[in-house]
């Protein structure tokens, strides 16, 4: 199951199953909010984890400072 998490914008991406990016989490109303390459080489968020007093935020911010230490 897909994480529901927050949306503060005003626009959107549109996610395609079958391209380079897999949905990791969306918004209530379905706006795609996070995603990560296929092959696993980077993810991007629209969404704003630091608000996210959940799994998923502190998934993310685990990732970030994970690779910011391999930078």
């Amino acid at each position: 199951q897909t994480p529901i998490v927050n949306s503060f914008h005003h626009q959107a991406v549109i996610f395609q199953e079958g391209g380079p990016l897999k949905l990791l989490a969306e918004a209530e109303d379905g706006v795609a909010e996070a995603f990560e390459f296929v092959d696993g080489r980077g993810f991007l968020i629209q969404s704003h984890p630091e608000y996210e007093d959940n799994a998923f935020g502190y998934r993310v911010f685990e990732q970030v400072v994970r690779r910011k230490q391999k930078a």
